[in-house]
């Protein structure tokens, strides 16, 4: 959840009503800062705890293996994404905020920000987004060299494009 809570605990010092919008199981992070909560439900981290979701996101597995779980895992994540968006347009349109600060993974902002111009702030916490000489995509966890690095980006790039479904 970082860096959102402590992007709201300094908005919140300097007198502004800051609402976090995380999931569920997140609720007491908000909480302990201070910081009003709206709960984005439980399936997004139920997914990501599954057993698809952790061979993903965990150390112990690389490579080919990983990368399957991956695409595995964006394959079966529609649930997960509706009820995340389903939830954003609900806390966005009761709320009706003056600015949106969101990552990737919140989709609804990016629609809201169509028709409020220059109010929404995209922030990405997540690491190897982008080519990082030495190494491979996160998903693969590995050095490959410099060939196999870069493919290894623009492979996960394009494949998060065929199977994302939001």
């Amino acid at each position: 959840m970082e860096p959102f809570l402590s992007i709201g605990e300094i908005l919140k010092e300097k007198g502004h009503q800051v609402i976090c919008a995380f999931p569920e199981q997140f609720r007491n992070l908000a909480e302990d800062s201070n910081l009003e909560f709206a709960s984005l439900g439980l399936k997004y981290i139920e997914m990501l705890d599954s057993d698809i979701g952790k061979a993903t996101m965990g150390g112990n597995t690389s490579g080919l293996k990983k990368f399957i779980a991956y695409l595995k895992l964006a394959r079966n994540q529609t649930e997960a994404n509706k009820e995340l968006t389903d939830k954003q347009y609900e806390i966005i349109e009761s709320e009706n905020p003056d600015r949106i600060v969101y990552n990737g993974k919140a989709v609804y902002p990016i629609i809201w920000g169509l028709n409020n111009r220059e109010k929404t702030i995209l922030i990405s916490p997540l690491p190897y987004m982008h080519y990082v000489k030495g190494h491979t995509h996160i998903v693969f966890n590995s050095n490959l060299g410099p060939f196999l690095n870069k493919l290894s980006f623009s492979t996960c790039y394009k494949a998060s494009k065929i199977f994302s479904v939001f």
